[in-house]
């Protein structure tokens, strides 16, 4: 996610609204969810350098936290 450049975090950001305006209900704040969003950019960016269709993470790793690191 630190890696992603100025014009991914907008669309970060484009892609937040999109997800929350066309929601039934929102029951978390918006910085809450943005770096999910980040998270999934990054996860795509990935997956096409790597020429990949599937990636594994562990649970813990993400959980451990209870929060993901932005």
């Amino acid at each position: 996610m630190d890696s992603l450049t100025e014009s991914e975090v907008a669309e970060a950001e484009k892609l937040t609204t999109q997800l929350i305006e066309n929601a039934e209900a929102v029951h978390m704040h918006r910085e809450d969810i943005v770096p999910s969003v980040k998270f999934y950019l990054a996860t795509k960016k990935a997956l096409h350098a790597y020429g990949a269709n599937g990636f594994v993470i562990p649970r813990f790793e993400v959980c451990a936290k209870q929060v993901m690191e932005t």
